[in-house]
């Protein structure tokens, strides 16, 4: 029966058309297996996705540097927002040391940059510059100027009593009593103007002042007799005026006084360690002669 069956049906398709269905059918199963890409995908073409990227790169409307200024000015940006510094707007701003707005490097002044020019008191000698330690202090030696200490400088230096004197400068009181205090070419005080004990000149009831002892003398004040141990030497003159000062007279020297002094060479029994045998004899008693001046050798004995 089965036989008779299959051998009845037949197919309503020729074998044409059941060869284009299958064909289509096949074509139908790729498309789902590979869907088309999306729109814009341009991976099928070749293209490198990162050249769709755009450049968002681009320069100044100038073309040029953003940093600007004014002509001839250096010109530095802040951070966070602080306005800009002008290097030579003859304003002091804070990262500059000066801004004379010359800027011309000139002795004293500031250099293109801002920084101090050479200067006096800046430690370096400069080429018009006679010293340059490094401070102000004026009478070191070396002068806020820049200068060496001179006298006449009008600057009292150390070594000196003055350095110029105005026309008013009064004598100290109270060892004048008036007058007018000078300087000297050496830089030394002249009191010789100024009235009272210490100006060099007898004045009122002085007995002498300075070097001014009028006619006394060592000698002449009776100090050439040895009972008061004096034989001469410069008379001084206190410093209150009213008394001499015996200082510089000179002792006088009294042979035969047991004491060995100046311009002896023995006295009496003093014989600065002599002795007979000292002197090249045996024996005996040594003795110093009478104007001490030499020793009495006749007790000296030679076997």
């Amino acid at each position: 029966m089965h036989t008779l069956i299959r051998n009845s049906w037949k197919s309503p398709f020729t074998a044409a058309t059941l060869i284009a269905l299958v064909t289509s059918a096949c074509v139908d199963i790729e498309d789902l297996t590979n869907p088309p890409p999306p729109p814009g995908d341009s991976s099928e073409s070749g293209a490198d996705p990162s050249d769709a990227t755009p450049d968002t790169t681009s320069d100044d409307e100038s073309g040029g540097d953003t940093t600007s200024g004014e002509s001839g000015g250096d010109t530095t940006s802040g951070e966070s927002g602080d306005p800009p510094t002008l290097c030579g707007n003859a304003v002091l701003e804070p990262v500059e040391q000066c801004d004379d707005g010359v800027n011309d490097g000139s002795y004293g002044a500031c250099n293109r940059d801002c920084s101090f020019a050479p200067y006096c008191g800046d430690g370096s000698l400069a080429e018009n510059e006679g010293c340059d330690d490094g401070n102000q202090i004026e009478d070191d030696g070396c002068t806020v100027k820049c200068t060496l200490a001179t006298c006449g400088d009008g600057i009292v230096q150390e070594g000196e009593q003055c350095d110029g004197l105005g026309p008013d400068a009064a004598c100290p009181m109270p060892e004048f009593d008036g007058g007018l205090l000078q300087c000297t070419a050496a830089c030394t005080l002249d009191t010789s103007a100024c009235v009272g004990c210490g100006n060099g000149v007898l004045d009122g009831t002085e007995i002498c002042d300075g070097a001014d002892v009028g006619d006394a003398s060592c000698e002449g004040l009776g100090f050439d007799d040895t009972s008061l141990g004096f034989a001469g030497g410069e008379l001084a003159c206190a410093t209150n005026c009213l008394d001499f000062d015996t200082s510089p007279c000179t002792a006088a020297t009294e042979c035969g006084n047991g004491l060995l002094e100046a311009g002896e060479v023995c006295d009496a029994g003093e014989l600065d360690g002599a002795s007979c045998a000292s002197l090249g004899f045996e024996w005996g008693a040594l003795s110093c002669q009478a104007d001490c001046q030499g020793f009495e050798l006749a007790g000296c004995m030679v076997f």
